[in-house]
């Protein structure tokens, strides 16, 4: 209130009490202050904290009536009130009471009548332990595995008090949960720990996994895919050329573009000759391929390789025997099916989905 209203902040709280003087006021009337001027006094917490000022003031109200607090209520009530004292710098009382929530937490994990729970009825540090002795259990046999690319961990949360004890376990620590998985798997030996992705996802329903409460499912990068490209129309270096999942296959007429100061800003992959010195129908094909003209890439969400083009004074194209016409590539990048012509204005490429070129096996060496 201080820091929101200045000296004048005692007026102010007693314009909200009804004049009350300080000496007199009790935990009710703090409540009552902090519920009705909310937004002034804690605007960086937001809707979600004065919600929780509401909460405590009804358990307030139920106390004051000698109502009886379930431990789930309690425990609520104090996870509130550290809230709120966070929300002010308290954090010395904020600690004081978080011992008591992760009591009353391992109380009513103990009497619920879930199996999960049950099983579950730990320290949070401990079960933190758990969950990362059983990360490494499940990557240890890929700890040399290049295609390791992120760790799942499924958390079978069918309560509210389980779902909290998990919560505490793995958000409640001052490393982040995905910092200590990789450091965990780097010190077991596991090449690029740092470079995985690791999420958690709790299941309140359905649970796939069996009679543990927790499971650990590992993602790996899909194989490197390969096609070809084998130039129909035009002169370009090579008559074909290698397409990999693994970078971009750049497209122009020289194999190096600059920009107004000399400096180099793209290696084409794919070049057609410059047309000084070619027949008179082969240049007249290759100036209508832009210096930078258009790039192919793969997408790995779909699978599958693309191609946009890359504002080319000509525009590209692809031409597909199942589609009646031509269709553009000037808006949106377009997904290539085998069998695919693509034209750089008059130069045409054509795609397949292989790893070696129409007639020249064993040629491999050309476009890598």
């Amino acid at each position: 209130m201080h820091e929101a209203y200045g000296p004048d902040w005692v007026a102010e709280a007693r314009s909200v009490l009804h004049d009350k003087p300080p000496e007199r006021w009790d935990t009710s009337d703090l409540l009552m202050l902090i519920y009705k001027r909310y937004f002034r006094s804690f605007r960086e917490i937001g809707h979600e904290g004065r919600s929780r000022a509401s909460l405590l003031k009804e358990v307030r109200t139920k106390w004051a009536h000698q109502a009886d607090l379930t431990a789930a209520e309690t425990r609520r009530a104090l996870e509130d009130t550290i809230h709120l004292l966070r929300a002010v710098g308290a954090d010395e009382e904020a600690d004081r009471l978080e011992p008591q929530v992760l009591e009353l937490m391992k109380a009513e994990l103990t009497g619920s009548g879930s199996g999960v729970g049950r099983s579950l009825a730990l320290e949070p540090l401990e079960l933190r332990r758990d969950i990362l002795d059983a990360v490494e259990d499940a990557v240890e046999p890929h700890r040399s595995n290049p295609a390791l690319k992120g760790i799942t961990i499924h958390l079978h949360s069918p309560d509210e008090p389980t779902k909290l004890l998990f919560e505490s376990a793995i958000e409640g620590h001052e490393r982040p949960f995905g910092d200590a998985v990789r450091r965990q798997l780097a010190n077991a030996g596991l090449r690029d720990a740092d470079r995985l992705r690791i999420r958690t996802r709790f299941h309140e329903a359905a649970w796939p996994y069996g009679a543990d409460p927790y499971a650990v499912e590992l993602h790996r990068r899909a194989e490197a895919a390969t096609a070809t490209l084998a130039v129909v129309h035009g002169k370009a270096e090579q008559e074909w050329y290698l397409l990999k999942s693994d970078g971009p296959m750049p497209i122009g007429r020289t194999s190096q573009v600059a920009d107004r100061r000399g400096r180099i800003v793209r290696y084409n992959r794919v070049v057609f000759d410059h047309y000084e010195g070619l027949p008179d129908d082969l240049q007249r094909i290759n100036r209508t391929v832009s210096r930078a003209h258009a790039t192919i890439t793969f997408d790995e969400r779909s699978g599958e390789f693309v191609v946009r083009d890359d504002n080319s004074t000509a525009g590209t194209s692809v031409v597909r025997e199942s589609f009646p016409v031509p269709i553009p590539v000037k808006r949106r990048p377009v997904t290539l099916e085998s069998g695919d012509l693509i034209y750089l204005g008059n130069a045409c490429l054509r795609f397949n989905k292989r790893e070696s070129a129409p007639g020249r096996p064993g040629a491999g060496s050309g476009g890598q």
